[in-house]
Formats: C-alpha cells, structure tokens, sequence
C-alpha cells in the first residue's frame, strides 16, 4: 500500500473526487427505498396523482368516522342498539385497527404495496356501502370491524407506495404529509357534514357518497399506482407461509386487544373512540 504523506510530499496530488458522484444516492439504500428504472419516466403531475390516491382513502375514512362521532346518538336509536353498545361502532373500529397495523405491515412486505393497497381500497368500498344499508346493529358493527382492518391496509401500503414510486425529496416528504394530516382534516370535515346532514339528508346519504367517492379512488388507483418491479402476477402462498412470523403477528395482535379491553374495564367512563 503506497504512502500518501510521502507521495504529498514529493509534490502529487490526490484527484478531486467527481462533484456529481458526491450527491449521488446509492444504488441500494434500504432506508431510502429502491425507485424502479421506470418511474424516472414519469412526471411530476404522474407523482402528484399518486399523492392524491393515497391521500383521497385515508381522508374518505377519517371523514366517516368524523361523521359517525357526531351521529352517534342518531344511529345507535335508529338501528335500536342496546344500552352499553352505542359506542361499539366506533371503538371496534379503532380496535381493528391497531390489532391489524402488524398483520398488515407483513402482508405489504410479502403481497407487495400496491395490491395490499387496492385490496384494502376496495373493502372500505364495499363497508361504506354496508354501513349505509345496516338495518341491524349487528351489521353496522361487523362493517365497522372490517373497515378498520381495511383501513390499515390502506395506511401501510400508502406508505410503501410512497417510498417505491417517489424520488427522495421534497415531493416524498410532501406524500407522508399529506397521508397524515388528511387524517385530521378529513376528521374535522366530517364533523362539519355530519353536522349539515344530520338535520336534511341523513346520515346513510353519507355514506353512500363516500362509497361511490371511494369506488372511484379504486378505480383511478388501478391505472395510477404502478406495479413494482418485484411483483408477481400470482400470490406468493409460499411467502405468505415462509415469510410472515404468524406466531409472533398473532401474539401481537391478542396483546394489543388485551390492553384495548383492559383499559375499557379500567376506565369505562372514557370511551375509547379516537386514535388520535
């Protein structure tokens, strides 16, 4: 190995490393992501569509559950839901959906984020849809449960979808932004419809307009979130056996619903009806 300081001395020069290749992000950077040849071809209006499809599901969801907080009491008289239940429709919810945020992540891993994505796009489609025509307690709770299953699936995969398809920068800070605060916004626009329909149309008229909202969110995610180029055209069943620690997944998932009902008998004055 030469010596530098005796090759500095005699008067060399080490070379000026290339200014471009110091900026440069490596090739592989797990924490970063790994953007696809493709999407160098596609434009700023193509990414700002991305956004927006991802955004449009978490804000349809934090809308309803902002509308169902405040037409709690209608409902629950409506559907005649038992004393000590009117609250369940929003708190099995928010159980779903912290029980399923590990299940979910995995299955991104494994099944890849886009069709996690518009798996879990199309199920609020189909709750939304249900939740409008319940006739029975009983269906609006199931719906709600599956909803916030569906809801992980979109908040993860969004996520992934962000890190696969968008360059380092601005434009993905922008994204991870944007899915959190359509979270609080649509909460509070919620509340604001719920409050308008709740004196003239009704609480199901809602419901079936984020339904639709949600069916068309479906429909323009398919042509505009792109596939990945480690995606495979069948479902990978061995990965989803081999791949996914179910065991520990499982354990998780029962641990978190322990503390759920455990903080529901310590504190039964407090329901909990908000992730927030």
């Amino acid at each position: 190995m030469p010596n530098v300081q005796s090759y500095l001395g005699s008067g060399g020069t080490l070379p000026e490393p290339d200014r471009d290749l110091r900026y440069q992000i490596p090739e592989y950077q797990p924490l970063l992501g790994v953007v696809p040849q493709s999407d160098a071809k596609r434009g700023d209006s193509h990414q700002i569509l991305i956004i927006l499809c991802t955004a449009c599901s978490i804000f349809i969801c934090a809308a309803l559950n902002g509308l169902l907080t405040l037409n709690i009491a209608q409902i629950a008289a409506e559907l005649k839901l038992a004393p000590g239940v009117e609250l369940w429709p929003m708190s099995l919810f928010f159980l779903a959906q912290g029980c399923t945020f590990v299940l979910a992540g995995s299955l991104t891993d494994v099944l890849g984020s886009r069709r996690v994505f518009l798996s879990g796009c199309f199920l609020q489609t189909v709750c939304y849809l249900s939740i409008g025509l319940a006739q029975s307690g009983a269906q609006l709770i199931a719906s709600r449960i599956v909803s916030g299953m569906a809801y992980s699936m979109c908040f993860l995969s969004s996520m992934a979808i962000h890190r696969e398809n968008l360059p380092v920068g601005k434009i993905r800070n922008l994204a991870f932004s944007s899915t959190i605060t359509c979270q609080y916004a649509g909460h509070g626009v919620g509340i604001l419809v719920a409050g308008l329909l709740s004196v003239t149309a009704g609480w199901r008229l809602s419901f079936h307009y984020a339904a639709t909202l949600s069916l068309c969110g479906f429909l323009v995610s398919v042509w505009v979130i792109p596939k990945h180029v480690d995606d495979t055209k069948d479902i990978p069943w061995r990965e989803i056996y081999g791949d996914i620690d179910w065991l520990g997944t499982f354990l998780a998932t029962f641990l978190m619903a322990l503390l759920f009902i455990a903080l529901a008998y310590a504190y039964p004055d407090i329901p909990l009806t908000t992730s927030y």
